[in-house]
């Protein structure tokens, strides 16, 4: 997705876990990285607040952390099902509500 946007001109931002894959896209894009833990609500502050220094405004967001997984139901545990919507659920909303009243551009509510 940030190569995409990049390539249709846009500035991007990116944020994950993995810092050295992180810090890898991030030379290759030419893009500001930040650490990201998608389950932790600070560092989805953190990370859209080193964004807004750096570009002084955000014209959207893209949230692309999740989890799959790969079981039957009756073999889904309820920790197995906590972290996955943990990772899918939270993780989204946790950057969002970030995100949310922070240099709003054009089309952004």
């Amino acid at each position: 997705m940030a190569r995409r946007l990049t390539t249709a001109g846009a500035q991007v931002a990116l944020a994950a876990r993995n810092a050295a894959a992180l810090d890898s896209l991030g030379a290759q894009l030419q893009a500001p990285t930040f650490a990201y833990d998608a389950l932790d609500f600070a560092s989805a502050e953190a990370a859209v607040a080193g964004a807004y220094e750096h570009f002084g405004r955000l014209d959207g967001a893209v949230c692309l952390a999740g989890s799959l997984l790969l079981k039957p139901a009756h073999l889904t545990s309820a920790a197995d099902w906590a972290a996955t919507m943990g990772a899918n659920a939270t993780a989204a909303f946790g950057f969002l509500r970030a995100r949310h009243g922070r240099g709003v551009g054009p089309g952004v509510q």
